[in-house]
């Protein structure tokens, strides 16, 4: 497994944010297919961002795009209230819009 993807999604007190943490998650479920799945199941909600850990390129780079565009491709479905936030601040609301006007979802 070359690439992981990390999940950092808020952290609440009550009703009142008060950070963010990452997502604990097994290394076998790191992997994007895991990732988006994880997303459109709602296993993972109020995400803040997504990063990715390039393990041949030695990199760590922000992939909230990437992960966004990837859980649009296979949205098959109406997405949840949380799904669709985290589609709207990935890839724009106007990008979102389209496509679930295109899809009949809006």
């Amino acid at each position: 497994m070359a690439k992981l993807y990390f999940i950092e999604t808020n952290l609440y007190r009550g009703s009142i944010k008060s950070g963010s943490v990452f997502v604990e998650r097994s290394t076998m479920e790191m992997d994007l297919k895991s990732t988006v799945t994880d997303i459109l199941e709602g296993q993972v909600t109020d995400i803040n961002a997504i990063y990715c850990a390039d393990l041949e390129a030695k990199t760590f780079t922000d992939a909230t795009k990437e992960v966004a565009q990837a859980v649009l491709d296979r949205l098959d479905q109406e997405p949840s209230r949380d799904v669709l936030d985290f589609l709207e601040e990935g890839l724009g609301c106007a990008t979102v819009a389209r496509v679930c006007r295109e899809m009949e979802f809006a």
